[in-house]
């Protein structure tokens, strides 16, 4: 045998050298089939997690959707990305518009990117398809990320609880085209790849752009938290660097490739904020610095008792529209309270231990949580009280920050504790797998089943579409308008709806009454007489 340090001869290299070559081709070739079934494994346990969200889709499909309302205005958007006038903005902002009176937009038209070809150029159907297809890709990104970090068995109680998660927002949700429905898993995800940033995994940097971008731009009330997550990553990715702990390859060829993301994600904004007077990026700063009376620190701190304090919103199906709105409007009780200061001990307990113990994933996961669930309290507390009615939804990302806290806790303990070691070893992993992805997939089941899928008025929207298409001459321009409505927000919702169904049957639209939303193209106004899709010839 050549022990280390040896110089033999030329033949016995040879030799070794061949028998070397056969064992390491054998271990290769096992390890190849591991890191498959591996994969297939993650991939199973990905897909029985997201089952909810599948039947989502599927149920997009069978009521053959079409939009009106919020959706449409995303709809019409995102069919102007592919035109000479794209959006550069995101969806109107309500509650910074009603702070100023002067109209604000979300920050970006990523969304509207998503959606640009199958809004142009396929069913309208496969709007929230690719929405739920996404949302997918979410879930099985954020098992694998979560089988790297803490193995088999983490992967499995990830899996689950994100599954779980699923039923603490509505099921129409999960495969919706509206903004705030639209970034709540891939803001789940960037929670995910941020903590694996920190740990040194450089090469997510992309990733965690462009999903902290998508969110960010979606809906304002993820800015706060997209950006603590990336900072927290990148803190924690710097420290590693700098100890000397990354993996091998080359970390700024990966910097730069997230530096191009983040200028391509932020250029329609940018363009905007140089183009017009004011950009939009002003009315936001005018709106956040207003003197508009905010929600305050104790709505910050119930909302921060709910997110993590016992039982958490991340385990509570949502029972109506205004049951988070109710529940910020009162004290929680003494149970909550209680296990929320709780939960925040043993995190900030379990960050000191970890450093303790030179354990950097530890930390990174605990300092992320505890990050993470600042920035619902700042956010949840600044939200004008003009716009209280909007916390139903705008929080939902709440349950995804209880979710991750929770996880780290339990996660942190035994690993600090080496729990793991203490548990008898599995003889048959196969069988193993395969019965925690039976586990994940009952938890699926259960979600989608107890589901309750309040859809809109749909079939309605599709028939007046379908008339109008049938009876307006071919290309000629439209106009259209409300007349004495008696629903005001339902008498919108069906003029987008029209507006998208024309748009997508090639013709010029004017609506006055909804140019607010839509932008100034919609804005010009004629002889025609007011009416619903009143038809005229185009100039």
């Amino acid at each position: 045998m050549v022990q280390r340090g040896d110089t033999p001869t030329a033949e016995p290299v040879a030799a070794h050298g061949a028998v070397g070559t056969g064992v390491d081709a054998g271990d290769r070739s096992v390890a190849a089939a591991r890191r498959g079934g591996d994969r297939l494994l993650v991939l199973a346990t990905g897909l029985a997690a997201a089952l909810p969200v599948l039947v989502a889709i599927v149920h997009q499909l069978w009521v053959d959707w079409v939009p009106l309302g919020d959706d449409a205005i995303i709809a019409v958007r995102s069919f102007e990305v592919l035109s000479s006038d794209p959006p550069l903005v995101g969806m109107p902002a309500g509650g910074a518009t009603g702070v100023l009176h002067e109209q604000a937009y979300h920050l970006g038209p990523l969304l509207f990117w998503l959606l640009s070809v199958p809004s142009r150029y396929l069913h309208p159907s496969l709007l929230p398809v690719t929405v739920g297809l996404v949302n997918v890709a979410c879930v099985v990104g954020i098992v694998a990320i979560a089988r790297r970090r803490g193995g088999r068995a983490l992967m499995f109680v990830v899996a689950a609880g994100l599954a779980l998660t699923l039923s603490s927002i509505p099921a129409i949700a999960h495969a919706a085209v509206w903004n705030p429905a639209a970034a709540f898993l891939p803001f789940t995800l960037l929670v995910f790849v941020a903590w694996s940033i920190a740990c040194g995994e450089y090469r997510l940097l992309p990733v965690a752009v462009l999903a902290a971008s998508f969110a960010a731009q979606c809906h304002l009330t993820y800015v706060l938290p997209s950006l603590t997550a990336l900072v927290v990553g990148l803190v924690g990715l710097a420290v590693a660097w700098r100890r000397g702990r990354l993996a091998p390859g080359r970390p700024g060829v990966w910097v730069a490739v997230a530096a191009l993301v983040a200028v391509v994600c932020w250029s329609a904004p940018a363009v905007q904020q140089l183009r017009d007077d004011p950009g939009n990026l002003t009315v936001l700063r005018r709106a956040g610095t207003s003197a508009d009376p905010k929600l305050g620190s104790k709505v910050g701190e119930r909302a921060v008792a709910h997110a993590i304090g016992v039982a958490p919103w991340w385990v509570d199906s949502p029972r109506g529209a205004l049951k988070r709105i109710g529940e910020l409007s009162v004290s929680p009780g003494a149970l909550r309270t209680v296990s929320t200061f709780a939960v925040l001990a043993a995190l900030a307990a379990l960050a000191l231990l970890g450093l303790r113990r030179r354990r950097s994933d530890v930390v990174a996961a605990c300092v992320l949580s505890l990050a993470l669930v600042a920035a619902l309290g700042v956010a949840a507390s600044s939200v004008p009280k003009t716009a209280f009615g909007t916390v139903g939804y705008s929080l939902w990302w709440a349950s995804a920050v209880g979710l991750f806290a929770w996880l780290t806790m339990g996660w942190s303990a035994a690993t600090l504790f080496a729990l793991g070691r203490r548990l008898p070893s599995v003889s048959r992993p196969a069988l193993a797998g395969a019965a925690g992805v039976a586990v994940v997939a009952a938890v699926g089941v259960v979600v989608a089943v107890d589901a309750n899928r309040r859809d809109e008025p749909i079939d309605q929207m599709r028939a007046v579409s379908d008339r109008l298409q049938a009876v307006l001459p071919a290309g000629q321009a439209v106009r259209v308008d409300a007349q004495n409505p008696t629903d005001v927000f339902s008498a919108a919702g069906f003029q987008l709806g029209i507006v998208y169904a024309m748009r997508r049957d090639g013709r010029d639209v004017q609506a006055p009454s909804v140019a607010r939303y839509l932008g100034d193209r919609y804005r010009r106004d004629d002889s025609a007489s007011p009416g619903s899709a009143r038809g005229r010839r185009p100039r």
